[in-house]
């Protein structure tokens, strides 16, 4: 297994801050598993399965406080996580097959929070583009998710209470709020 996270911050100006994150992991595996399809007959004690799989990630942050009580980030992000799966026969090493579960995702964020005395009042706005490519066949390979939230958090000495209301707007389930 390898891996790296890094994060660079910069203070652009007063109370303004721009951060860049990194993550890169990979790692391989054995599992017992079988191709499909299978055209060398293996079974799970004759097969070598191998699972490779690879995540790349960045966002990058702007941070900025407008006011004492109000503050407001923007962060855009993409991961691409790559599952493959290869298969030898365990006598010889012949190759036998492989597969694959590789995903993308886009987002953009843009937060901002509005303190009320102890309390905080929140504004979300958020997209996404997820994609998938595999060798199992979907009928659906993208969808965009566009969501809003506004929140308000009581906080006491004693208790906290926290009221939520978002909406997802998702082409591939529809409109959802809760």
């Amino acid at each position: 297994t390898t891996s790296m996270n890094a994060k660079l911050t910069a203070q652009v100006a007063t109370n303004h801050r721009v951060a860049l994150g990194l993550l890169q992991s990979q790692t391989t595996y054995m599992f017992d598993g079988t191709p499909s399809p299978n055209a060398l007959g293996l079974n799970k004690g004759t097969s070598d399965a191998q699972a490779k799989p690879r995540l790349d990630a960045a966002n990058l942050t702007w941070a900025a406080q407008w006011l004492p009580e109000w503050t407001s980030t923007v962060l855009l992000g993409v991961s691409q996580d790559q599952s493959i799966s290869e298969y030898y026969r365990i006598v010889d090493g012949a190759f036998a097959g492989s597969s694959k579960f590789n995903t993308t995702r886009n987002q953009l964020t843009w937060q901002n929070d509005v303190k009320l005395g102890q309390d905080v009042a929140s504004v979300i706005l958020d997209t996404r583009k997820e994609s998938v490519d595999s060798s199992t066949a979907y009928t659906v390979s993208e969808r965009t998710i566009d969501s809003a939230m506004v929140s308000y958090a009581l906080n006491r000495t004693d208790w906290n209470g926290l009221a939520v209301l978002r909406n997802d707007q998702n082409s591939q389930f529809g409109s959802y709020t809760n």
